[in-house]
Order: structure tokens, then sequence, then C-alpha cells
């Protein structure tokens, strides 16, 4: 797992993001307190879900690890859309996009009475892996965010 507080890696690319795939990951974000209590609870309870469908066992994501058909990405901090070109993602938000959206979701949030909204971001990478972006309302540009809301489904 990949984190903005760098638990484990020492690239610069590694602060942009939480890299979920595996249980451990989630309960490792949750021990740290990196994401609030509400947030951690929605990447979880995606993790669970997405377990049993592509298993088909209601408790996969005990054991399950999503190395080969895709990844959870949480962005953590504010960023210039060019910091992601090491995650694949060039161009969003303009014609060069070289990986559009799948389709977009807006999920809606309360923690300790203060609402928040994420986009979470469906991106197919091929036929087998399918990345999961979650970013936090304001934390790219507003232009990139609204054409990202334009894949909301």
């Amino acid at each position: 797992m990949h984190t903005s507080r760098n638990i484990h890696g020492t690239k610069e690319r590694d602060k942009l993001m939480l890299k979920i795939e595996n249980m451990r990951d989630v309960n490792e974000v949750r021990k740290k307190g990196l994401l609030q209590d509400a947030y951690i609870e929605e990447v979880e309870r995606y993790f669970k879900e997405l377990c049993e469908s592509l298993t088909g066992q209601e408790d996969a994501w005990k054991n399950h690890s999503m190395e080969q058909s895709g990844s959870i990405l949480i962005l953590q901090n504010p960023v210039d859309i060019e910091q992601l070109e090491d995650y694949g993602i060039e161009g969003w938000g303009t014609d060069e996009a070289a990986v559009f959206p799948e389709f977009c979701t807006i999920v809606r949030l309360e923690n300790e009475g203060v609402s928040f909204r994420l986009i979470k971001v469906f991106v197919l990478l091929n036929n087998e892996c399918m990345l999961v972006m979650y970013i936090e309302e304001g934390l790219l540009d507003e232009g990139v965010e609204k054409w990202l809301k334009e894949f909301v489904i």
C-alpha cells in the first residue's frame, strides 16, 4: 500500500494516493487513521462487494488480493492532473485523454456531522483489470472534476 504519509514508499508518486489491494491494506488505513471513518467504511464495503462479485464467495474478502484484477486508489492530496501520469492517467479533462473512465458515481458521506462527496471513477484498463479511484471533491482542478462528472451515471 502506498500512502500520502509515505508508510511504505519513498517515490514521489507514492505520496499522492493510497493503494488498496487486500483487506490488510484496508485495516492498515483504518489503524493509522489515514481516512475519515465514513470514508474507510465506504472503501471497505466496496472492497468486500467486489471480492464477492469476482469470486462468487461471500467471505472471499478475507484472503483475496486484487493485485491481478485491479486496484482501488484513493487520491489523498490536491494535485495537478499531470502528477497522475505515472498511474496511466494522462490528459483528463481534455480531448487528449489517453484513458477514459467507463463511468463515475458520486458518493455522499457524512463524518462527525460534516458532509462531503467523493467522485468514484471506474477505469477499465483491459478485459481483466479495472482501476477504481476515489477522489474527494476539490482535490483536482475544477475543470477536470467537471469533465469527470460528465461520466456520472
